[in-house]
């Protein structure tokens, strides 16, 4: 997945309040959509690198898939948990 910069402050970054294992990036990409950006497929037409990392439990899932349904159902643009909560933080 890629993104700018810009597009990704516009919807106040990951969701924070995703916990464990899944949806996290699902549903980065919802708010994204709603918010007006244009999904693009560059299969087998870019570079991609993963970062290989533990695995997180999924003991959450239940919980995760309940914030990815909210955003769809609601086309969600904006989450509360996001990029602005980590700058409060750090002051």
């Amino acid at each position: 997945m890629a993104f700018y910069r810009k597009d990704c402050i516009n919807i106040n970054g990951f969701n924070n309040d995703f916990e464990g294992w899944g949806r996290e990036d699902s549903e980065f990409v919802v708010r994204l959509i709603n918010s007006g950006v244009k999904r693009k497929n560059v299969r087998f037409n870019a570079i991609q690198f993963h970062l290989w990392h533990n695995e997180n439990p999924r003991v959450s899932l239940i919980k995760n898939d309940e914030i990815l349904n909210d955003a769809i159902h609601n086309q969600k643009n904006w989450c509360k948990n996001g990029i602005n909560s980590l700058e409060e933080n750090d002051s």
